[in-house]
């Protein structure tokens, strides 16, 4: 039976040949599309989940608000990670971690930039390291210890057994290797080359026990019958009570969610996984909706086929399964094909999407999933044209004079209509995402990002800035030069319980940390819309501050220059300026309020403005003069308008993803309203060379062909608009800053569509409309 459905579907393959490949070619393009779809999916849900202990590990956040705002910050207190496990039962394992480039030396070979992870020993039973050498029990026990990975142990010490070898850790400490464990996996949050023991940090820090010392994250591992929201709110109160001059709570997330889910539930990347779902679903059932209008549409020229079977004993069911079998034949051809398509541009797409995606074909599911793609795609593709031809009675099939009826020219309308809805959806999502992206990209930040480098300082950089400082000026194409904490854009450190004089609440403040040192304003070119900025010509300003606006909006301050402002009890100061509001975070959070102080012992960023022609030559002038300062240290810098375009890399990518996408459903749209074209102008071309004998012209024709397909196309924009307008609007309220959803768009998108039917609707009817009617009648019965 099997080898009979085969011959016949090969033999209609070959007798209808240019439907057969414009199948073919959609179902291959539309698997293709699909696959690699799926295998971005699954890459992006399988971060984290190498660890089985994934779903019970959580990371610790700090909840408090800022400007009567709820805010979450992972940077927790010191003493919070152990304090949890000795109090709380629901807690099997606490760790602080911190995540340092650390500068390793071993013998005379220096190795810079190293992913060095500093935490508790319960690490290696959190994340189930595994040792290839040394104890795991006892691998992190004493205080001068350091386990590294396979790469490491290799790299490091070639064929030399690690364990016992002595690393100079940032030229201070000796720290010995104990273990060596398998390399982790990096589609993880955590996941470093070496770790050494947290108290290598905290060791000659005397506010070690001090709550409110808070610069490292916190993770705890829950036994499994742990409640999570009784847990949170004794956390909660424990902190309040370490804590008691600040409102400040505990939320945790747990680790499996933190690729793709956000504390706070904005701009998660979920949404993306989602929107990525449904263009995966939709371009698939767009390649079967493709079958079925043109299998459906040339129903008549296998009616004599049908009833020929139908004479000879053939039952409806027998034809269905034939139908199917045939389906199932395209889609085994077409999977083919569309493997061979995902192997061609699977290095292109690695590369666009930052990935390393793999297909390990000795994995028996990966055919599993295969054959599942052939039978859903056969099945449905293949389904409602099966029982539409085996429905034909055998004497009107053989007399060729098969009408679908009103309900069939419905049906494959309504097929026509959906593919072009999903088609114009996904334009309109295209283009907003686009604009989107593109706003963010051209949004004044408040600063100017161009022709700015930064990069840490190291070696006696730090001690001697001042001298380093002169030293780079001696350069004509370095115009300022500063440092601070953190980047303009990134400050996310935050100064609590604040408080000043006639302070009208009952709890303290909560401000954005701005640490800097002179000149930093002048450098970034923020502007000073009231008083001055930080100058060595007035001695005090060591303890007076500034604020950006919205700060001074919320303190409350008519005029605020010249008011005494003093916080953390230390000697008060007073207001010197107020700085015209900057983004201090993304675009996805609002402008929040940001207190400014002079401290540059705690400066890490160096930041220089550089004249735009004379870039190369004062980066080469810069990187001399850091030598000379950390000989031992590469200098290694960025630019901060590309470190800026990385924040959105990833809404960048989507918006790539989804164009490509999109584009890929409209083509395979249009291969089947081509054959659908070509098929109706091919029925209808006696009637069009009856109308030419009459005196009809090419344009009149060609109209009356293109009409019907330009209002399916109508209603599919109809139908489009307002679904592309609920989702459009949800993604948009993930940025605090977002462009306005313009009716331009929806027109566009529609006009696009209508635009890609009539093209190719009238390639098809030119040809009828441009045949002579004596050749097209000739044959006339």
């Amino acid at each position: 039976m099997f080898k009979n459905l085969l011959k016949v579907a090969i033999r209609n393959f070959r007798r209808q040949i240019g439907f057969s490949l414009l199948n073919i070619l959609g179902l291959t393009i539309g698997m293709a599309s699909f696959i690699l779809i799926v295998m971005w999916i699954g890459d992006e849900l399988s971060y984290g989940k190498s660890f089985s202990k994934a779903n019970r590990i959580h990371l610790v956040y700090k909840k408090y608000k800022i400007a009567g705002q709820i805010q979450y910050n992972p940077s927790t207190p010191v003493p919070l990670g152990p304090r949890l496990k000795q109090d709380f039962s629901e807690i099997e394992g606490a760790i602080r971690i911190a995540e340092i480039r650390a500068t390793i030396q071993y013998k005379d070979q220096t190795y810079t930039q190293q992913d060095l992870g500093a935490t508790d020993p319960d690490y290696i039973n959190m994340f189930e390291l595994e040792f290839v050498l040394g104890d795991a029990q006892s691998a992190l026990a004493e205080a001068y210890s350091i386990i590294i990975s396979e790469d490491v142990a290799k790299r490091y010490f070639d064929n030399e057994n690690p364990l016992g070898k002595v690393l100079r850790y940032n030229k201070e400490e000796n720290l010995t290797v104990t273990g060596v464990f398998k390399n982790l996996s990096k589609k993880s949050r955590i996941s470093h080359d070496l770790f050494a023991r947290f108290d290598l940090l905290i060791e000659n820090d005397n506010n070690r026990n001090d709550w409110g010392n808070h610069r490292y994250l916190t993770m705890i591992l829950l036994y499994p019958d742990a409640g999570v929201e009784a847990l949170t709110k004794k956390m909660s109160d424990l902190m309040q009570e370490e804590i008691p001059e600040e409102k400040i709570g505990i939320k945790t997330l747990a680790f499996d969610k933190l690729r793709l889910y956000t504390i706070d539930g904005k701009n998660e990347r979920i949404q993306y996984v989602k929107l990525f779902i449904a263009i995966a679903v939709f371009i698939i059932l767009i390649a079967c909706i493709n079958f079925m209008n043109l299998s459906t549409a040339r129903a008549t020229r296998r009616s004599k086929e049908i009833g020929l079977r139908k004479v000879v004993g053939a039952g409806r069911k027998s034809l269905i399964i034939q139908f199917i079998s045939e389906a199932l034949v395209f889609s085994f051809i077409s999977i083919f094909l569309a493997m061979m398509c995902v192997e061609l541009f699977r290095p292109l797409f690695n590369k666009l999407t930052d990935k390393q995606i793999l297909i390990d074909y000795s994995d028996i599911m990966v055919y599993v999933y295969l054959l599942a793609i052939v039978l859903f795609t056969g099945l449905i593709s293949g389904s409602y044209p099966a029982f539409v031809m085996s429905s034909f009675k055998p004497i009107v099939a053989l007399k060729s004079t098969i009408r679908h009826g009103k309900k069939g020219i419905l049906f494959r309308k309504i097929l026509v209509i959906m593919q072009f809805a999903i088609s114009i959806f996904l334009i309109i999502s295209t283009l907003f995402i686009y604009l989107q992206i593109k706003h963010i990209q051209t949004r004044n930040l408040g600063f100017d990002e161009e022709n700015i480098i930064f990069f840490t300082a190291r070696g006696n950089i730090g001690s001697h800035f001042e001298t380093f400082k002169n030293e780079l000026n001696q350069n004509k194409g370095i115009i300022n030069i500063s440092r601070s904490n953190s980047l303009p854009n990134s400050i996310y450190g935050i100064f609590r319980n604040v408080r000043w004089e006639e302070m009208e609440q009952d709890e303290g403040a909560t401000f954005g940390a701005g640490i800097v040192d002179y000149n930093y304003f002048e450098t970034m070119k923020m502007e000073i819309v009231e008083g001055r900025s930080f100058s060595r010509e007035y001695g005090r300003d060591s303890v007076n501050v500034m604020f950006n606006q919205t700060a001074i909006d919320m303190i409350g301050f008519e005029d605020p220059v010249g008011k005494s402002f003093g916080f953390d009890d230390d000697e008060p100061g007073k207001i010197i300026g107020v700085v015209k509001d900057f983004n201090s975070l993304p675009l996805t959070d609002k402008i929040e309020p940001v207190m400014f102080v002079l401290w540059p012992d705690w400066c890490r960023r160096i930041l220089v403005r550089i004249q735009g022609d004379h870039m190369e030559s004062a980066i080469t002038h810069i990187e001399k003069i850091y030598k000379e300062y950390a000989p031992e240290d590469p200098f290694n810098y960025e630019f901060l308008d590309k470190r800026i375009e990385e924040q959105y890399q990833s809404e960048q990518k989507i918006g790539i993803l989804s164009a490509i996408f999109s584009l890929i459903a409209i083509i395979i749209s249009c291969l089947g309203l081509f054959g659908l074209a070509a098929y109706t102008a091919e029925q209808k071309k006696k009637e069009m060379g009856i109308r030419k004998v009459f005196g009809a012209d090419v344009f009149g024709i060609i109209y009356k062909l293109s009409t019907s397909f330009t209002v399916w196309v109508i209603i599919a924009n109809i139908i489009a608009w307002p679904i592309a307008w609920l989702v459009m609007n949800r993604w948009l309220q993930n940025f605090a800053y977002h462009i306005q959803l313009s009716w331009w768009i929806f027109a566009i998108a529609g006009i696009i569509a209508i635009l890609i039917a009539l093209i190719t609707v009238i390639s098809q009817s030119l040809r009828v409309a441009r045949k002579n009617p004596a050749d097209v009648l000739r044959y006339e019965n």
